[in-house]
């Protein structure tokens, strides 16, 4: 029996050090936790990628009328190239503004092609599967962050519209120059 007793004093004795112990580990963690919390707090979120613009392509197909096909480039470097063909009626080109043109866009343009790209939120932007009936099919594909995204619909979304709209007067600028390269562009 007394070997038991002085083996429960030895245990209790030992009680008192061992919560000491835990005592002490717990204020440890609760350091390095207060101290994890303001750290972190101090810690700022890493920013979105900067919009890097690498280039865009943008078709527009004819349709059962006398819309224009436009089929457009749009480079980092603001250079521009177009081909085109307008139409006098139904089945009649007008010649004179139809063709192959290059150029450059003005750096305004460039500025605003920049704010509508990232106002269209291309990461989210979705055109409905819609290509029937007699109105052009716009295909948009743009190279960004070296990323491709691919949009096509003969309906596009409101949030692209204002993309569209710009888009459209670029490739019907009568300014660029004319030029014989015919240059095959990504459909």
């Amino acid at each position: 029996m007394k070997v038991r007793n002085s083996q429960k004093t030895r245990d209790i004795s030992a009680l008192p050090m061992i919560l000491s112990i835990i005592s002490r580990l717990k204020r440890q963690l609760i350091i390095v936790f207060s101290l994890s919390i303001i750290a972190f707090s101090f810690c700022k979120p890493e920013k979105q990628d900067k919009f890097v613009f690498e280039k865009i392509i943008f078709h527009s197909s004819r349709c059962f009328g006398t819309c224009p096909r436009i089929d457009l480039e749009i480079d980092s470097n603001q250079n521009v190239y177009v081909s085109r063909e307008f139409f006098k009626t139904k089945g009649e080109t007008e010649i004179e503004y139809s063709g192959q043109f290059r150029g450059s866009l003005e750096h305004n343009d460039y500025k605003k092609l920049i704010t509508l790209l990232g106002a269209a939120n291309l990461h989210n932007l979705n055109f409905p599967n819609v290509t029937c009936c007699d109105a052009p099919i716009i295909t948009i594909i743009v190279y960004f962050n070296g990323q491709r995204k691919y949009f096509k619909s003969m309906t596009p979304p409101n949030d692209a519209q204002e993309l569209v709209t710009f888009l459209k007067t670029i490739g019907t600028d009568k300014s660029y120059n004319i030029t014989c390269i015919l240059k095959s562009l990504e459909e």
